[in-house]
C-alpha cells in the first residue's frame, strides 16, 4: 500500500483490518508458544523434533497426483478467462 493520505478509505479500512489480523495471529502465536514451552518443561521425556513437527507437515494421504492438479487449474484458468470475455 502506498502512504497514508493517498489512500482511499476503503484502502485504509482494508490496511486496518490486515495491521488487526495480524495482530491476533501473533497473539495466538505467542500464547501457543508459551503453551508449548511449560508443558515441554513439565516433560520426563522430551518428545523427538519429528513428532512434534509432525501436524504442521503435509500428509501424504492428502497429496493428489500432479496431473489431476494440473487438470483442476486448467479448468479453472479456462473459466476465468471465458468469464473476463463476456
Amino acid at each position: 500500500m502506498g502512504e497514508f493520505w493517498a489512500l482511499t478509505p476503503r484502502e485504509t479500512l482494508v490496511a486496518m483490518e490486515a495491521a488487526v489480523w495480524r495482530a491476533n495471529q501473533a497473539q495466538v502465536r505467542d500464547a501457543s508458544l508459551a503453551w508449548h514451552i511449560a508443558a515441554l518443561t513439565r516433560c520426563k521425556k522430551l518428545p523427538g523434533l519429528r513428532k512434534l513437527l509432525a501436524p504442521l507437515l503435509p500428509s501424504t494421504a492428502k497429496k493428489q497426483p500432479i496431473e489431476k492438479r494440473r487438470d483442476e487449474f486448467n479448468e479453472l484458468k479456462s473459466r476465468m478467462t471465458w468469464a473476463k470475455r463476456n
